[in-house]
């Protein structure tokens, strides 16, 4: 059972719907129309309480379902006062952690993997991730898409507009974009993070092209396709698409801060290891970092050549001390400018 909003003749209403399953596919039918307020249905007692009238449950019981309490008030938690949805959140949430921390169940896997929609897995990871571009989308576990399993067309889609409040206006066309996988139509190196830079008539074509297919898609819609004209549920999306330009993009300058913050990382790194390769090539040498760092290329290769004579395993010297010298010798070299 959840809530559905729709419009009839410009204005927003609002039924309670149920989600079964038939002839093995799930399909939604409406229970009780709301009207535009649901909260005439609201009844307070007083103080912090509230129930729902018995009309509603007495028409829900003449359907042949009979919700319980929890059920029927998270239909209606939308429209309840907001001072007393404030003062009962905290205790609605009680107990909910742990059902939710339950294993994924193979019924639930097959969903997932065999029936659930790339379009439906694409939209929540936009929403719940921000994922613009998602090529690696096989790499999110399937208990993330858990909250989408055994929903029709119609409740998902309602599932999606609640979440979808959470954007911001700036959003929808990226959202749009996103989840609709626009990007495998350019092979442009930014398609992934800006298509703001991508040539915009022939962005909208593949748009309509994609939207198209999609209304006419029966693994999409499953019972519940529509005819020949675009569904209301896809109007949305292209709406967004259309009155909402992308908003500028911040891909240049994120690939300019990386670029300082590597050079940045790197100019440190050569300072640590200049410095680290100084002390020990003093060591080896047995002159002053100073010395060292005065001397030119020449000097250190005849200097090296002396304290070699000293080191070599065959005048007597230890192999590990001429190999510690050597090394040094190049380290120290690496940081000299060339005559």
């Amino acid at each position: 059972m959840y809530l559905a909003r729709y419009t009839l003749q410009g204005q927003s209403r609002f039924a309670i719907r149920e989600t079964f399953e038939r002839e093995g596919r799930f399909v939604s039918r409406e229970l009780f129309d709301l009207g535009a307020d649901p909260e005439q249905y609201i009844v307070y007692p007083g103080g912090n309480a509230f129930y729902i009238d018995d009309e509603v449950k007495d028409v829900l019981n003449g359907q042949g379902v009979d919700p319980d309490n929890d059920a029927l008030e998270s239909v209606f938690w939308p429209f309840v006062d907001a001072r007393i949805r404030h003062a009962l959140r905290g205790f609605r949430h009680r107990g909910r952690g742990k059902a939710r921390r339950t294993r994924i169940s193979s019924e639930e896997l097959h969903f997932i993997r065999d029936r659930l929609h790339n379009v439906d897995k694409r939209r929540l990871n936009y929403l719940r991730i921000g994922h613009l571009d998602q090529t690696q989308m096989n790499e999110i576990p399937d208990a993330f898409y858990r909250q989408l399993v055994f929903k029709s067309r119609d409740e998902l889609e309602q599932h999606f507009m609640s979440l979808e409040w959470e954007l911001s206006p700036r959003e929808f066309s990226s959202y749009v974009y996103s989840f609709l996988n626009l990007r495998r139509f350019f092979y442009e190196i930014y398609a992934g993070k800006m298509p703001q830079g991508l040539d915009e008539d022939k962005l909208e074509r593949f748009f309509i092209q994609t939207v198209c297919d999609l209304n006419a898609d029966p693994a999409f819609w499953g019972p519940e396709l529509p005819g020949n004209r675009l569904h209301p549920y896809l109007i949305r999306y292209v709406i967004m698409f259309f009155d909402y330009p992308f908003a500028p993009s911040t891909f240049l300058q994120d690939m300019l801060n990386e670029y300082v913050s590597r050079r940045q990382h790197r100019s440190q790194q050569i300072w640590q290891e200049k410095t680290s390769g100084m002390r020990e090539a003093s060591r080896a040498f047995g002159v002053s970092e100073q010395e060292l760092r005065s001397m030119d290329r020449t000097e250190v290769t005849r200097l090296y050549r002396r304290t070699i004579q000293k080191l070599h395993p065959d005048k007597g010297g230890e192999h590990e001390d001429f190999i510690r010298l050597t090394k040094a010798y190049k380290s120290v070299l690496r940081h000299k400018p060339s005559s």
